[in-house]
């Protein structure tokens, strides 16, 4: 690869990265936080937001993770840029399940039909979502 090839690739890469960082530091979190919660140095992440380097790949989940968006679009810009994240506190559920890790507490992520059930789902007043969940119970059982 040519030296121009990878300099277009960084400089994508750091495109998307300013936008998942102004999402950050529009609420109110600093780049220098936002470097201390993914582990590295300010100067490091500077570089990434100018395009002079890139995050390793080993890194790069975690840079996905602690700016809350999702891994192939700050990656490679596929996807949406929001990862859909859900987190899920089983501790009051009336069985051990949980999405295998072992934890009671987990992290996991939905996918764009499971998005969009949950989008529709909203859109339907009380008397059908009554109705709805009655359906996905009856299903479930």
């Amino acid at each position: 690869m040519s030296y121009y090839q990878k300099q277009f690739i960084r400089n994508e890469f750091s495109d998307r990265l300013n936008v998942a960082v102004k999402n950050q530091v529009d609420v109110g979190t600093t780049k220098q936080k936002i470097s201390q919660r993914i582990g590295v140095t300010r100067q490091a992440l500077n570089g990434w937001l100018v395009g002079v380097s890139m995050p390793n790949q080993a890194r790069m989940p975690i840079v996905a993770e602690k700016l809350g968006v999702s891994l192939a679009w700050l990656r490679d810009g596929t996807g949406d840029m929001l990862a859909n994240k859900v987190f899920v506190d089983n501790n009051n559920a009336d069985d051990d399940k949980s999405n295998g890790s072992g934890q009671k507490n987990d992290k996991f992520f939905i996918n764009d039909s499971e998005l969009s059930m949950i989008k529709s789902y909203r859109k339907l007043n009380s008397r059908e979502r009554d109705i709805m969940l009655k359906m996905l119970f009856w299903l479930e059982s």
